[in-house]
């Protein structure tokens, strides 16, 4: 696999716009999510509005497929106080919301898992954030759709320094249960 990583300064900028919207929602619609159509907005509802506000839209092209680049992964990420879906809630985070960064989208094409793409794409992405960052934080599911199986995400955190974040009075995973499915967050700090 031919690899090309590219990052872009703002919505308006990405090199394929409906192809990243797509991909969007192929991951979503895929293994482990699964998500039932009409269960989630369409991608193209709601990820040039995620996007407006940062320029830390990062992709992956496999330039190996054929002349035109072949998109297989993307990686979006915000500064935590833009993120308003996170409301003031950095104390139970752990994280100080001037110098953290959200992960809102991480998502690799499935014939593109397995070649550790997603690792090299959050590696570029993490290196090429604000000088002032010092924490990242993500969210992801608990489990697999429709099992008990955890969801493989937190394992590709875990193994990149990323620590569950818990509850500071029960110790336990901190775990936000919304009308979708139970997700949990995970954090790192700048230089793990």
């Amino acid at each position: 696999m031919n690899l090309l990583l590219h990052q872009s300064a703002s919505w308006d900028a990405v090199p394929q716009p409906v192809a990243l919207i797509g991909l969007v929602d192929q991951v979503g619609y895929g293994d482990p999510y699964r998500y039932q159509p009409g269960a989630i907005a369409p991608a193209v509802q709601w990820l040039p509005d995620t996007c407006r506000d940062t320029d830390l839209i990062f992709t992956a092209y496999d330039m190996a497929v054929s002349a035109f680049p072949d998109l297989i992964g993307y990686c979006i990420m915000k500064p935590y106080t833009t993120y308003a879906r996170l409301g003031y809630r950095s104390d139970q985070y752990g994280v100080e919301p001037e110098t953290c960064i959200y992960i809102a989208e991480l998502g690799i094409a499935e014939q593109a898992r397995g070649h550790r793409i997603g690792s090299i794409l959050l590696d570029f992405a993490t290196s090429h954030c604000p000088p002032q960052t010092r924490s990242y934080l993500v969210r992801t599911m608990v489990n697999q759709y429709d099992t008990d199986e955890p969801n493989p995400a937190i394992a590709f955190y875990q193994k990149r320094g990323f620590v569950v974040v818990e509850d500071q009075e029960t110790q336990q995973p901190l775990i936000e249960v919304s009308s979708q499915r139970p997700r949990l967050f995970l954090r790192r700090a700048v230089g793990v």
